[in-house]
């Protein structure tokens, strides 16, 4: 089916926010279509994605670090009212793709080039095949980073990008970096890449949100509830593979090959961000030739589950971007 645009695009309010959920997934329901992509090196990629009426583009939403398709279908109605076509996908060792490792707990890749090869195949066999219109992006976090290194490859593909708190280096629990990359290179060479990295945490299903880097109560609540249901959605062990990689990238993306891209481009940078380091989003802004940056106030690392300031600031602001 496809889905005709209410002209309202809106998110929902933290009071109702457990009726209003229920009400948005079984609306979306009616108009998702799915599918499995087998990327580059086979690995089987899980995907859905939703048509609008008469749509002025399509976006494809880039998930971050041990999130999902389904957190982000609040997103994904804002933007289909917004009159866009909307593509979503697991990305390879989240949750009901394929992965790198048979253990479910662990978050592990071999190369983030992979994550960019994933995104590459996606648009060129599903959302170009489908949809000719202008491709925009919407990445959190992690998937900031996959969008980054797909536009360096592809300087001209994307028109417009939403990078929300882009992973380009993450934080090391106040532990100086030199001493976690010394340590991860001692315990790849002892145990191998993809065992647990020695700071790791498995998943906490009793997990409180003023731990968390959320600042809504039922979102978080709501993912929570998600993740507990079933183990594919409980990857959180990173490897040492995988924060070998993550401390590495920020050489990539800060580098010559950035000056190419360009998108027209809008980061947000969450001010008490306590995953990523958000001062290099400066330096980020720096070398991109079209885009600009917006400091939430207050903000914590998970802009789309925000207070109600954060969520009207940030939704309000890619509204405009977009328009």
């Amino acid at each position: 089916m496809i889905y005709k645009p209410n002209g309202k695009p809106n998110f929902l309010s933290e009071q109702n926010y457990f009726a209003e959920y229920q009400a948005l997934s079984d609306t979306l329901s009616s108009y998702v279509n799915t599918g499995t992509l087998a990327s580059f090196d086979g690995l089987p990629l899980v995907y859905e994605y939703y048509l609008a009426e008469n749509a002025r583009a399509s976006v494809v939403i880039v998930h971050g670090f041990t999130e999902f398709m389904e957190k982000y279908h609040e997103m994904c109605k804002f933007y289909l009212d917004m009159g866009f076509n909307v593509f979503l996908y697991d990305q390879r060792g989240h949750g009901m793709s394929g992965r790198e490792t048979e253990d479910f707990s662990k978050a592990h890749v071999s190369s983030f080039d992979a994550y960019a090869k994933d995104l590459e195949a996606f648009i060129d066999r599903v959302v170009r095949p489908i949809s000719d219109k202008p491709l925009y992006l919407f990445s959190h976090s992690l998937g900031g980073t996959v969008s980054l290194l797909y536009m360096q490859r592809h300087p001209d593909a994307i028109q417009k990008a939403v990078l929300s708190a882009p992973m380009i280096l993450p934080r090391t629990n106040d532990v100086p970096r030199f001493i976690v990359s010394a340590a991860v290179r001692l315990d790849t060479k002892k145990y191998g890449s993809d065992a647990p990295f020695r700071g790791a945490r498995k998943f906490d299903a009793n997990a409180v949100v003023e731990k968390s880097s959320d600042l809504s109560i039922n979102r978080f609540r709501t993912n929570l509830k998600i993740r507990i249901s079933d183990v594919h959605y409980q990857n959180s062990q990173i490897t040492n593979g995988w924060i070998t990689e993550a401390l590495k990238v920020h050489k990539t993306l800060l580098s010559a090959k950035t000056k190419a891209i360009s998108t027209d481009i809008l980061l947000f940078t969450a001010e008490k961000d306590q995953v990523v380091f958000n001062k290099y989003d400066r330096k980020l802004i720096a070398l991109l030739k079209n885009a600009r940056q917006i400091l939430i106030p207050g903000a914590k690392h998970n802009l789309s589950n925000g207070s109600a300031f954060i969520l009207e600031t940030f939704y309000s602001a890619i509204e405009e971007f977009l328009k």
